[in-house]
Formats: C-alpha cells, structure tokens, sequence
C-alpha cells in the first residue's frame, strides 16, 4: 500500500475540516421574536451629540410579521401604558429565520412605522442565541437617544435592555418547527 506522509499542513486541513462539517450540515432554525420599547418615565437626560444608523437592509423571506393576538407580552405593554411616565413607542413580534452561525435583523420602521424610532433587532445564532437592539428614538426637541446593546439569551426568559431615556423588553422562542429538529 503506498501511502502519502502526514504532513502539517494535511493534519490541519483534515482537523478543519472536521470542525467546519457540522455546521455545514446545520439547517436554519425559526425563532419567535417579540419586543416592546418604551420612553423611560421623568425627564429626559440631556441628549448626547451621536450619529445615527444607517438602515439595515431588509432580508426579504426571512421575517415575518405577527399579529398583535400572538403576543405574549401583552401584560407587560399595558402594565407600562398604565404605569405612570412610561409611553410605549413600538410593540412588535415576528418570526426569524436564522441559519447556522448567521443572524437575521428586523427593522422596527418596517414592523412599527414611527418617525421618532428607528432601527433593528437582530438574532444571532451561533454557539449560543444573541439578541442584539439598536435603536434610535427622536425627540420632538430634535435630541436622538441610542440603545445599543447585545445580549446572550435563554429561551422563554424576558431581556430588559436598560439606558435612562428608553429602554426595550425583548423575548426569544423557539417555533414548533425549531423544536422537532
């Protein structure tokens, strides 16, 4: 039998090889995504001088839409609508379609259209699920406050993105068809 030596270089491709087959093999996975941001009650701290996003490009196909009868956080909504000083700005839920080691953004101004905010969420799939919020809400004043901010998240468990003129309460979920695979 003759047989090629083992070279280094061989080693490292065969051993990356290995790694990379299973995430090659991994199939998207659809996930329940729902936010709701809100104005923090008092007065506003004075508004920083920043730049504001650019838009995030829409994935066609990849974000669905939910009706407000599939929310699970309509109790939290109206608690902060009766809460004294909180406004609701957007309350929004949809599905993502997430591929293996990849991520999906949904843009507020297409699932909650309001001048005064702007921005997306994203779902990280990787190792571990990431959410991410960046959002910019306008002030009549013309101040702009930005949350920007990135989290490790568990399934079913409300994230509380915190900053002292607004603040967002995100939850991630599997869907069905993510919890057969």
């Amino acid at each position: 039998m003759n047989r090629a030596p083992l070279t280094r270089r061989s080693l490292l491709l065969g051993a990356g090889a290995a790694l990379l087959a299973p995430a090659a093999g991994a199939q998207a996975a659809r996930y329940f995504v729902e936010v709701i941001v809100f104005r923090q009650p008092g007065a506003l701290p004075p508004a920083p001088t920043v730049m504001t996003l650019p838009k995030v490009a829409a994935q066609p196909g990849r974000i669905d839409a939910l009706p407000s009868s599939s929310w699970t956080l309509a109790n939290i909504d109206g608690g902060l609508r009766r809460g004294a000083g909180y406004k609701v700005l957007a309350h929004a839920a949809w599905t993502a379609t997430v591929s293996a080691y990849g991520s999906t953004a949904a843009r507020l101004e297409d699932l909650q259209p309001d001048p005064a905010l702007t921005g997306a969420v994203t779902v990280q799939r990787g190792q571990y699920l990431f959410v991410r919020v960046d959002v910019d809400y306008a002030t009549p004043d013309g101040g702009v406050y930005q949350l920007r901010e990135r989290r490790r998240v568990k399934f079913n468990e409300r994230h509380y993105f915190d900053h002292p003129a607004i603040g967002a309460i995100a939850v991630v979920s599997p869907t069905r068809a993510t919890q057969a695979e």
